[in-house]
């Protein structure tokens, strides 16, 4: 089959990761398989290099309308050209993209809600829209039943459940003694809400002085969340460091992971972090995701969203209490064989013939 995957980039997060998966393996597995960006093309991940890349036009000194139906025009050309079988498009307004360009032109589309609906995309009229556009969806992905449940009949009717594949050739769990160390990778943006994890810290510290919390990544708040470091005076003991590719190994030997987040789908850091076997502290949040994947002290903690102190309480319990630690590390390494890529893939390609058949196209 000829597959196109639609994203906004391939950069660092959770959708890029999870494309990139997909569309090596089914590169591998012998299916002609297309990138679109629809953004720019910078990549932090090793793309096969039997994988066609197209980046739609982005040039932020035009105006928005000029450079959105630039774009819309050139995507189109694209999806008339090359006569997708089916197009996978990743988050709201990628696939909002998608049934605009390929409008009136039998388009076979699956698209993929990534995150939590009620609240992302942050405005009500991109979310009308984008409720609008999944109506023309050929299918829909859901990460969690909650996220499904949101929509109306007809879109949760044409949906599927497929979480996240874990990343392969992860680094095994580290056995020996672990460091004083705190981490987490993502973006640095309000949904994380990474001040609710500094100060959560702060008030660890407070009775750990020995711990560090470290955090990998990029993004707007930067700046404020180390200004707030320091004016809970733990500057110190606090660092933010840029990604790298090599994230695995760099935490390998921490004491726990903590998610801090408002809202997710399934996490990647979260699932990663238990796939090499690290004592996970998440946030019960919207839209489920966390609780799909962890069952509360028995191969991670789960803590109410917003609440400082029993973040800062389940880190205790972690520190506290090694042996607990290592039980519940031991535990969340099963998450490997649970999200295998092997298992989520046929998941993936399941979908795909069962739009492809349904549609009357030849695989």
């Amino acid at each position: 089959m000829k597959i196109a995957f639609i994203s906004a980039n391939l950069e660092t997060g959770g959708i890029e990761r999870v494309v990139n998966n997909l569309s090596n393996y089914l590169t591998q597995d012998g299916h002609e398989v297309h990138i679109i960006a629809t953004k720019d093309g910078r990549c932090n991940y090793f793309v096969d290099k039997d994988v066609v890349l197209h980046v739609l036009y982005h040039d932020k000194n035009k105006n928005r309308a000029g450079r959105v139906l630039k774009k819309v025009k050139e995507f189109r050309k694209i999806i008339r050209h090359e006569k997708y079988d089916v197009m996978l498009s990743f988050g709201s307004y990628v696939t909002i993209y998608t049934v605009v360009a390929s409008a009136f032109m039998n388009a076979r589309i699956i698209g993929s809600e990534r995150t939590d609906p009620s609240v992302a995309p942050e405005s009500a009229v991109v979310r009308k829209i984008r409720d609008i556009a999944y109506r023309f969806a050929t299918g829909m992905v859901f990460q969690t039943e909650d996220a499904r449940a949101y929509f109306c009949k007809s879109i949760q009717k044409k949906g599927s459940i497929i979480p996240n594949p874990i990343k392969e050739n992860l680094p095994e769990r580290w056995e020996g003694i672990r460091e004083k160390e705190i981490v987490n990778f993502c973006r640095l943006n309000r949904q994380k809400n990474l001040t609710l994890l500094i100060r959560a810290f702060a008030n660890f510290h407070a009775s750990h002085s020995n711990y560090k919390l470290i955090i990998y990544g990029e993004g707007e708040l930067k700046d404020s969340l180390i200004q707030l470091a320091k004016e809970l005076n733990i500057k110190e003991y606090m660092e933010i460091r840029s990604f790298t590719v090599n994230i695995h190994e760099c935490i390998l030997k921490s004491a726990m992971f903590v998610s801090s987040s408002d809202y997710e789908g399934i996490s990647n850091s979260m699932i990663e972090s238990m796939g090499i076997g690290l004592p996970c502290i998440c946030t019960d949040c919207p839209v489920g995701g966390a609780r799909m994947m962890i069952m509360d002290k028995e191969n991670g903690l789960l803590t109410p969203v917003g609440d400082e102190h029993a973040l800062a309480e389940a880190m205790s319990y972690i520190a506290d209490n090694p042996d607990e630690a290592e039980r519940i590390g031991k535990q969340a390494v099963k998450i490997r064989e649970r999200l295998s890529v092997d298992k989520i893939v046929s998941l993936w390609i399941n979908k795909i013939n069962e739009i492809v058949t349904h549609m009357g196209v030849e695989e």
